[in-house]
This record gives C-alpha cells, sequence and structure tokens, in this order.
C-alpha cells in the first residue's frame, strides 16, 4: 500500500473513532439531563441535581475504551 493510501486510511480510521467519541459524550450529556437529575426529590425537598461517581466513571471508561481501541 503505498503512502498516500494508508495515511487515507488512517484518517478514515481516526475519523470513526472520533464519532464513536463524541456519540459516547452525546449519550453521556442526555443522560445528565434526563429526569435522574431534576427538580426536587417530592419526599424530603432535595436537590435532585447529584451525580453519583460511579455513573461519571462508567461513561468515561466508555468513552476512554472507544478512544484506545476503536471498538
Amino acid at each position: 500500500m503505498n503512502y498516500i493510501k494508508r495515511l487515507e486510511a488512517e484518517n478514515k480510521e481516526a475519523k470513526r473513532r472520533l464519532q464513536l467519541i463524541q456519540d459516547e459524550i452525546m449519550e453521556f450529556r442526555a443522560f445528565l439531563a434526563s429526569d435522574k437529575f431534576q427538580g426536587t426529590d417530592y419526599r424530603d425537598g432535595s436537590r435532585m441535581d447529584w451525580i453519583g461517581t460511579k455513573d461519571v466513571d462508567y461513561f468515561l471508561q466508555l468513552v476512554h475504551s472507544k478512544a484506545m481501541n476503536g471498538c
């Protein structure tokens, strides 16, 4: 494979990985905007906009995995 073809293939793969990462980020943003984190708790009036660190870590692992593996 010549140099230009290899660069084109690498570029195409990089764009594919970038799209996967962007999709994961958008999914995470939708999760953050979900009802789970909106308003106040009807039982005690506490805020519902807190997010668990395990939720954040899960989504960051997905993004990292897509970035590293392109899967």
